[in-house]
């Protein structure tokens, strides 16, 4: 497995300075403030590139930026980055990472739930281009992902929340305990505790994604809510709101969608639903119009609108077209549920 746990960040220390080389952290103005102060105890030398916090930074300019501080810093391929954030660092990070010197070593130590269980795994960069999420992009590997989970306990609910998002993902593709255990949860600000939790979905990650790293057939159903969650999080960009939160509502609607193509049991279907209006609310823009335009464009499409959807609960399918048709009728079933 090319995770490792950290009990304390000493252990770090072996990692940065056995890599006899350079060392630059890329970090946010956020986890600047609260996580990157205990790096002090390291006994290394390292540079430091910090970006403002947000999605709305994943962009080209902060790419440009990364760029330049590492030319600058004199970095050869062979030195180290360490990408130190949620999905935004460690996304922009490795795409740096891949096109410095056509390849420069990197490793994830993500801060955020949605880090540990999902982004800092698995090897996608990407940045966010023409207002379309990830649409710009490689496939690279970090070194490693070390992960130090005393890092939740600085986070507030909404971002706990955010990684919560793919968890339920993780719990409908695998099924049966997991996906009873998460919906068993009444406090996600425990969630911190629960490194068993944390370790079963990254065991159902990187198993899907040593199957098909280059995501052509199998990683598909690591999809699930992303096809509708991207689209309503493009147009839905300056309400401040994660990316976990519009890949719940993502799953809910896509759910919708399989229940009403005769694909979903309706008692799996209230399951989802249930699970996921208990800890997220509704978004606020749900143009169909806009969404349909926005799911048009998803890297995932060719000239149809493909999504992965649940077959049931511990069944999730890639590859499935959907219809603007069974968007607006999924809509329509969606605002009556709550």
């Amino acid at each position: 497995m090319n995770t490792a746990y950290l009990s304390t960040i000493e252990e770090l220390n072996p990692v940065l300075i056995n890599s006899n080389s350079k060392v630059v952290i890329l970090t946010d103005s956020n986890v600047q403030l609260h996580c990157l102060p205990l790096f002090k105890r390291l006994n290394v030398y390292y540079e430091v590139i910090v970006l403002n916090a947000g999605e709305v930074n994943k962009n080209i300019d902060s790419l440009q930026l990364i760029l330049e501080k590492l030319f600058n810093f004199g970095m050869s391929k062979n030195d180290l980055l360490v990408n130190l954030g949620g999905g935004v660092i460690s996304d922009i990070g490795g795409l740096a990472a891949a096109l410095y010197k056509r390849g420069l070593n990197y490793i994830n130590i993500p801060t955020t739930l949605m880090g540990m269980i999902d982004a800092a795994h698995g090897g996608k960069t990407a940045i966010n281009f023409n207002e379309i999420k990830n649409s710009l992009g490689l496939f690279y590997k970090p070194l490693k992902t070390y992960i130090y989970t005393p890092f939740l306990q600085t986070l507030p609910t909404d971002e706990i929340k955010n990684g919560f998002g793919e968890i339920i993902k993780y719990g409908i593709i695998a099924g049966g305990e997991l996906f009873n255990e998460i919906s068993s949860i009444t406090d996600i600000n425990d969630l911190y505790k629960n490194k068993s939790l944390i370790t079963k979905c990254i065991d159902i990650k990187l198993s899907i994604v040593e199957k098909d790293f280059f995501d052509i057939g199998a990683r598909k159903v690591l999809n699930l809510g992303h096809t509708i969650g991207h689209a309503l999080e493009s147009i839905n960009e300056d309400l401040n709101q994660s990316h976990g939160f519009y890949v719940a509502h993502g799953i809910a609607i896509e759910s919708i969608i399989s229940f009403k193509k005769g694909l979903l049991s309706e008692g799996d279907l209230d399951s989802i639903l249930v699970l996921v209006f208990r800890f997220f609310n509704k978004p606020k823009e749900c143009n169909i119009e806009h969404i349909w335009q926005k799911c048009m464009h998803d890297k995932k499409n060719t000239n149809q609108v493909i999504a992965s959807l649940p077959l049931g609960i511990g069944n999730v399918s890639e590859g499935i077209e959907i219809t603007k048709l069974e968007l607006n009728e999924a809509f329509f079933f969606y605002n009556g549920f709550y």
